[in-house]
């Protein structure tokens, strides 16, 4: 961002930012060289999730004091410690072309979106993914799907799943109304479970708990509990547990 320069109508006008000093940065201020950083933005689960952003290996990795600016800017995600600047690790614009509205000319929505750190130079610390590519690809996923809305525009191909492969591919549509499919695949038959917990971790919804086939299976969700009772728009965690491999996605569900 300080190489954008505040006067610079790309930074504050498109990215909806602004620096809080050129003069110092993130470490600079708070002596802390890999800060936690949280997921703040509702979309994204609120406080927890969090994860750590190396700025101190193999090389330094200076983090800007990025501050928003403008009526229609939102925090994304914010450090542990801001030095009492006021700086945040991302914001999300929802008006980049300035006219006061979140629709550009031709009536579509428009988002600008600034983090203060490197994707890849994150790793986990709440998500309870594997680190390194996939764990980066998890967090910019949920980014593009839940801030974006930028998620597959069709179901996934019918092109079975190569075989001798565990994977859990989430849920499509994402955000849903009223109702998602879950697609897993397991490289040879053995037990499965698919959860929905709400963003406390609570059990909203058990969707498979027992012996699934190799290869590929679907499952969906209604967005309802187990007493069939129709559950609130927001964040829903979808976990996946097989014996080889534990992973959890975000939902949104929307009324």
């Amino acid at each position: 961002a300080s190489d954008l320069g505040n006067a610079d109508p790309f930074l504050g006008g498109v990215l909806g930012a602004t620096l809080a000093s050129y003069d110092y940065f993130y470490d600079d201020l708070t002596g802390i060289m890999v800060p936690r950083v949280f997921a703040v933005h509702p979309l994204l689960g609120g406080d927890d999730p969090w994860f750590w952003a190396y700025g101190g290996c193999p090389y330094p990795e200076n983090f800007n004091l990025v501050q928003p600016l403008g009526a229609l800017t939102e925090v994304t995600h914010a450090w542990e410690e801001d030095a009492g600047t006021g700086a945040v690790a991302g914001v999300l614009n929802r008006d980049p072309d300035g006219d006061g509205t979140e629709f550009n000319a031709a009536g579509h929505t428009s988002r600008a979106m600034l983090n203060a750190f490197s994707y890849g130079f994150v790793r986990d610390g709440g998500y309870g993914l594997p680190q390194g590519v996939d764990y980066a690809r998890a967090a910019v996923g949920d980014v593009l799907t839940l801030l974006f809305e930028a998620g597959p525009t069709g179901p996934p191909d019918d092109v079975p799943e190569a075989p001798g492969v565990t994977r859990f591919a989430g849920a499509w549509p994402n955000p849903f109304n009223p109702a998602t499919t879950v697609r897993f695949s397991l490289a040879e038959a053995g037990p499965a479970r698919v959860t929905v917990h709400d963003v406390a971790g609570r059990l909203v919804r058990t969707l498979h708990d027992g012996p699934a086939p190799a290869g590929t299976t679907e499952l969906v969700w209604d967005g309802r509990d187990e007493k069939g009772t129709r559950q609130a728009s927001g964040v829903y965690l979808l976990r996946f547990r097989a014996a080889s491999m534990n992973a959890q996605r975000k939902l949104v569900l929307l009324k």
